[in-house]
């Protein structure tokens, strides 16, 4: 599998990136997001921000005050649009972020950890939040993904997201050794529906990053066959892991930075 270059393609994609990937079906996953990290009230870092969808949910139904980061300056500059001159989005590296030390309250990560060096990514996040901080992620679930609606369309799709996304057990062995303690998992099925027109527009304009791990030919030949054999409705359940981690804290104070 190559390696391609993800940043250019959340840049080229973030422009039509909300239409295209609409979240309009997951508010039962923010929901969840807010009961597994006691986010209502909070300040909350949303690591893999996007064009800001989910901190404009939480701060507009659960009153936090955003704060967000992305690698992707386009991403960032479409979550401005969206969130206004209040939120405090900064361009920047999960690896690397640019916050100081204990100064997150909490931290959430949909749909963007298995585009992360997560032992870094994750020892940035046990860095950055503060004592009694929580983090909580949202990731697709790879026990489903040969049940996806596109996989009969690309033949390499289900084995390019298993070999990118964590298992429930990586996540919480890799949170673990990151110093998180807590760690709380469960699957998540939320139900779309997806006109043959949205399907199909998903599928030309490449707005899954897996995409990028698929020859073009192979994406070629997948578009055809969903243009013969898509129904006027696509029905199907999203699978998503939810996982919840805390900082520990001993006498007061968390353990080593």
């Amino acid at each position: 599998m190559h390696a391609p270059d993800l940043r250019a393609h959340f840049d080229a994609i973030a422009p039509a990136y909300s239409g295209l990937r609409d979240t309009s079906a997951d508010g039962r996953i923010t929901d969840a997001l807010v009961r597994a990290a006691d986010l209502a009230g909070r300040s909350v870092l949303d690591v893999g921000c996007g064009p800001g969808r989910l901190l404009a949910d939480l701060a507009s139904r659960y009153h936090v005050r955003p704060m967000g980061v992305d690698r992707s300056p386009a991403m960032i500059a479409a979550a401005r649009a969206e969130l206004g001159p209040s939120a405090d989005l900064r361009v920047g590296a999960a690896e690397v972020l640019p916050y100081n030390d204990g100064e997150v309250e909490r931290a959430v990560s949909t749909m963007a950890v298995h585009l992360m060096d997560r032992p870094r990514a994750f020892a940035e996040l046990r860095r950055v939040l503060r004592c009694g901080g929580q983090f909580s992620i949202a990731t697709a679930d790879p026990a489903y993904f040969d049940q996806g609606w596109m996989a009969p369309f690309f033949p390499s799709y289900a084995a390019a997201d298993r070999a990118r996304f964590p298992t429930a057990g990586t996540l919480r062995a890799e949170l673990g050794n990151s110093g998180f303690s807590d760690v709380f998992a469960e699957s998540i099925a939320v139900p779309r529906v997806l006109t043959r027109q949205q399907a199909l527009d998903r599928l030309r304009s490449r707005a899954f990053s897996t995409f990028e791990y698929l020859s073009d030919d192979e994406w070629r030949h997948g578009i055809r066959v969903a243009e013969q054999s898509l129904p006027n409705m696509v029905r199907y359940a999203h699978h998503m892991l939810l996982v919840a981690a805390s900082v520990r804290v001993t006498g007061g104070i968390t353990g080593p930075r």
